[in-house]
């Protein structure tokens, strides 16, 4: 990346005369009389492409032979979010449980996802990161609790605290959503379904947690 935009701003300087010469220069050898002889550009285009898709190829090779992507199971999860488009988590962080839920992109659906244990305000990070292997997202979303008037309440630096480490931990992108109201606003859903009759069950502390990670999902994919 750096080389392409020092290329760009040479190609728009004093130098670009240059530059154009060096890029167009002969270096041979002539491969096909279709092509004509090579040139530093057909060398860039051709040549290095090729040892870089190569390159590729060869990671993608070990990960399915002895990688992430060894087995069937490994994969099929991957390929459908390939398909399907990127795969986000989001986690409703709380100091006895974490809500999950589970979405993606394409489609712009979410899904509660259950919840993980989380004692006196540490997580179990063995099931949060068998959460992240399981599920493959390209990104993760933290809910940042806030008081009415948009000042921190007496968590959002736990929360905040718990989406640093959770960077850290898996290496992926992590965005704080404002996440005021979910949990009542999960609640209500929950117990609109339950008047309808379209849940049966009752509706559990667990629950509401996983479900408030899906409107922290949705939420995001509103403002995104």
């Amino acid at each position: 990346m750096a080389a392409a935009a020092l290329a760009m701003i040479v190609a728009n300087s004093a130098l670009a005369d240059n530059y154009f010469h060096f890029i167009h220069a002969v270096t041979g050898p002539e491969l096909t009389s279709k092509l004509g002889p090579m040139t530093v550009h057909l060398w860039i285009n051709d040549a290095l492409m090729a040892i870089f898709f190569l390159l590729v190829g060869l990671e993608i090779k070990r990960e399915f032979v002895d990688g992430h992507l060894a087995t069937w199971a490994d994969r099929r999860l991957p390929v459908i979010a390939a398909a399907a488009g990127m795969v986000v988590l989001a986690f409703d962080f709380g100091t006895r449980r974490i809500g999950v839920a589970v979405g993606q992109t394409q489609t712009g659906t979410a899904s509660a996802a259950g919840i993980l244990p989380c004692r006196h305000g540490t997580p179990d990070w063995a099931a949060v990161d068998a959460c992240i292997a399981r599920w493959a997202p390209a990104r993760l979303l933290v809910g940042l609790p806030y008081n009415m008037d948009g000042s921190d309440t007496t968590t959002t630096a736990t929360c905040r605290a718990f989406g640093e480490k959770l960077a850290r931990r898996s290496g992926l992108p992590v965005d704080y959503v404002d996440e005021r109201l979910t949990s009542n606003a999960a609640y209500d859903e929950l117990r609109s379904e339950r008047r309808s009759g379209t849940r049966a069950r009752r509706i559990r502390p667990e629950d509401i947690d996983a479900n408030a990670a899906r409107l922290i999902l949705l939420t995001w994919m509103g403002t995104t």
